[in-house]
């Protein structure tokens, strides 16, 4: 049977799976293409990101002027902007089809995030383009010790464009307040897009311009605060242009990350760089790009991209890196283009540039998307390039199973992703040791008696019986050896002799020669009480089931709900009314509905209501 596994609990159909902790999975470089985290990565604005025509409550739609602009850096840095005669304007499919910030340079516009975190490293990043140049050095960005000042002598560190040239320039401040201006080498175009960077190191300032070396200055490696961080404007010169986004360190990033920056912001943005790794955006593949890599001894080896994370490469050497992306599908199961052995995989598709031999650990994070049994879980790659995951499996090596969970985050460890290829996430069925046939229970003279029957048994050590008053807290009664190994049926039996009075529940779960324990089977049981008053049958079901409600002929409406384990109703119908019978019969059908699962199914007439479980196969 094909069963849904991304979206359901999993061990109500499979058995309960133990998680095992993976050291260092705790997701934590979440900056822009998977470099940094909120203590050094202290400012990201993105025009797709957080901006608003008010104080962060109204989202800006298109032509609006911008009164804040969120940060997503996790530390809430906003930037804003009070003065409505100076906000920027919201403009959408503007840089790749992605928005903008347009900052009009005649009437001064700007907007400014306060109280950044800051140090004598720093590096800067700023996509942008102009369309005209009309003062000295309109300005893309400035930090200082106060907002936009207008004095030369209170700027710390800043970038922009000098009319007289149309080349790239910029400055850094020493904490004594001599002033580090970089050389103005690299020109530049009108509505050409750039992406401006400059990193405050230890004894230089370097400039980069789409990747390429703009010039550099040697200065003390002190910098003067710059907690103020003003966009669009410099002293009174404002910048007459777009701005797409904005990146601010507190440190000096290495070239490894400078790099993988670039290649995010240039899939991101389509224009073109020098060390273009990543060529997977041409494929549409252009959403969180993020990599690792090392160049010169410099290294970045641990990146986290949406809810993939990639670390711990072994082998990796210089000028080797891994850069991924994916095709912003959405984050649902889907059944189509799925390897014969997979029930379910997830929509959105990951591809990759690699260049090297190097392995890595890939972990992901299926939090909200499901949380399928590590034994299910897959890696599926696109091992042939052909587009297609349906030619796929475990025999052409594009099925890796998952080796280790902690809570939803899987792992595969010391793997390696092919150059060029897409890969995505699955679940499949993995057989369990037994073929259970059914797992029966009833009373015998205030005893209760167990049977099971299995088809096959594959290293069967012994089956465990555990009962419980309420379905969810469970105690051991009793053993029975399994056959180990065996392909004919079965049949078992377990008394127990001092059962509880009323409803129980026993469970039935099945252990390996090696250890491993499977729960496969739970059945309820009535003893020394009438019949229930509330039937279901049969339970387990493949969805569609009788519910049989005694209620002594009363002729009032009984209303019946079908909930999941989380709340959610799923299913609302009544039972007809009927004068003459001492019962009355429904029957619910749930296929297409829901996924495999446990369920509570819920009866009311009138102020009484009865609550029971059914198990959806």
């Amino acid at each position: 049977m094909r069963r849904r596994l991304l979206k359901m609990n999993v061990w109500a159909v499979l058995g309960a799976v133990l998680a095992t902790f993976v050291p260092g999975v705790g997701f934590g470089q979440t900056g822009p293409g998977g470099v940094g985290n909120s203590s050094n990565n202290v400012l990201w604005l993105s025009a797709d990101y957080g901006v608003y025509s008010d104080a962060g409550v109204t989202p800006a739609t298109n032509g609006a002027n911008v009164r804040q602009w969120n940060d997503r850096s996790g530390n809430n840095k906003h930037a804003v902007e009070t003065d409505a005669s100076h906000r920027p304007n919201y403009q959408v499919n503007q840089m790749n089809g992605l928005p903008v910030l347009r900052f009009s340079g005649s009437a001064d516009d700007r907007i400014l995030s306060s109280g950044v975190t800051t140090n004598n490293r720093a590096t800067v990043w700023v996509v942008a383009r102009y369309f005209s140049l009309p003062r000295d050095n309109p300005g893309l960005l400035q930090g200082s010790s106060t907002p936009f000042t207008t004095d030369a002598a209170e700027k710390s560190i800043g970038m922009w464009i000098s009319s007289t040239s149309s080349r790239v320039w910029g400055r850094g401040v020493e904490s004594g307040g001599l002033q580090r201006n970089l050389p103005q080498n690299t020109s530049t175009s009108a509505n050409a897009t750039y992406a401006i960077c400059n990193i405050y190191g230890t004894t230089t300032i370097n400039q980069y311009v789409n990747g390429v070396t703009a010039g550099s200055v040697s200065y003390n490696g002190t910098l003067r605060d710059w907690s103020e961080v003003g966009i669009g404007r410099q002293g009174s010169e404002s910048w007459d242009g777009d701005i797409a986004e904005v990146i601010v360190f507190n440190t000096a990033l290495n070239e490894a990350q400078r790099i993988i920056i670039d290649n995010y912001l240039a899939a991101k943005y389509n224009f073109a760089i020098t060390n273009d790794l990543y060529t997977r955006d041409g494929a549409g593949f252009d959403h969180e790009v993020a990599g690792i890599g090392q160049v010169s001894g410099a290294n970045h080896t641990d990146a986290q991209s949406g809810i993939v994370r990639i670390n711990n490469p072994n082998g990796l050497g210089n000028s080797e890196f891994y850069l991924w992306g994916h095709d912003n599908g959405p984050l649902q199961p889907t059944t189509s283009n799925t390897p014969a052995e997979v029930v379910e995989r997830v929509q959105r598709v990951w591809s990759g540039n690699r260049n090297g031999t190097f392995t890595f650990n890939l972990h992901v994070d299926f939090d909200g998307i499901g949380d399928p049994a590590l034994e299910n879980m897959r890696l599926i790659v696109d091992t042939d390039g052909d587009g297609f995951f349906n030619d796929e499996s475990t025999a052409t090596g594009g099925l890796i199973p998952a080796t280790a969970v902690n809570g939803t985050v899987y792992s595969f460890q010391g793997i390696t992703l092919p150059n060029n290829r897409n890969f995505t996430f699955g679940t499949v069925v993995t057989p369990l040791p037994v073929d259970l046939l059914h797992f029966d229970a009833g009373e015998d003279n205030g005893a209760v008696v167990l049977t099971w029957s299995t088809a096959s048994e594959k290293d069967n050590s012994h089956f465990t019986i555990e009962r419980s008053p309420d379905g969810e807290n469970f105690q051991f009664v009793g053993m029975v050896d399994g056959m180990g190994t065996i392909s004919t049926r079965t049949d078992y039996s377990f008394t127990d002799k001092s059962p509880y009075k009323g409803r129980s529940y026993y469970r039935l779960s099945q252990t390996d020669y090696n250890g491993t324990q499977k729960y496969i089977s739970t059945v309820k049981v009535d003893v020394g009480e009438a019949d229930p008053k509330l039937r279901m049958y049969p339970n387990p079901s493949n969805g569609v089931f009788e519910i049989t409600f005694k209620d002594a002929g009363e002729p009032t409406l009984i209303s019946v709900t079908v909930l999941d384990l989380r709340g959610h109703q799923v299913y609302a119908g009544e039972l007809p009314a009927n004068k003459n019978a001492a019962s009355r019969t429904f029957e619910v059908d749930l296929q297409g509905i829901v996924s495999p699962g446990i369920y509570l199914v819920s009866v009311a007439h009138g102020s009484a209501r009865v609550v029971e479980r059914m198990v959806v196969e």
